[in-house]
């Protein structure tokens, strides 16, 4: 479903992404609270998780006890549309935008670091 490399997510999808992948925020609680926190409120999952999950950039990784999909992680596609397409410009310039932006930035950095620091090893 979808090639990969004609795939056009927003910010926020990408940022969602980037946080599954690097486990920061691999569920839906976790997701909230960050993103809603930094004043990315509202985190709209119930709009931003379907495209991830229509084309295969992530799957569910765990459920509720009553059936509901809340725990995610990355596919090798995801991972491999992160590797083309994740700018970090494109995230600061996305996070940039909000009021309560200092926190999430603090993220981001760190979390590029460690993905940079990761593809070195």
């Amino acid at each position: 479903m979808g090639a990969v490399e004609n795939l056009q997510l927003t910010a926020k999808q990408t940022l969602i992404l980037f946080f599954i992948e690097t486990e920061f925020a691999d569920n839906e609680y976790k997701l909230i609270k960050h993103l809603d926190r930094s004043e990315f409120f509202p985190s709209e999952l119930s709009m931003n998780l379907p495209p991830l999950l229509k084309y295969r950039l992530i799957e569910v990784a765990g459920y509720l006890n009553n059936g509901i999909p809340f725990k995610y992680t990355v596919t090798e596609q995801g991972t491999r549309y992160l590797d083309q397409n994740l700018r970090s410009d494109e995230l600061m310039d996305f996070a940039n935008g909000y009021s309560n932006k200092d926190f999430m930035i603090q993220i981001i950095s760190t979390l590029l670091k460690r993905r940079v620091s990761k593809d070195r090893i």
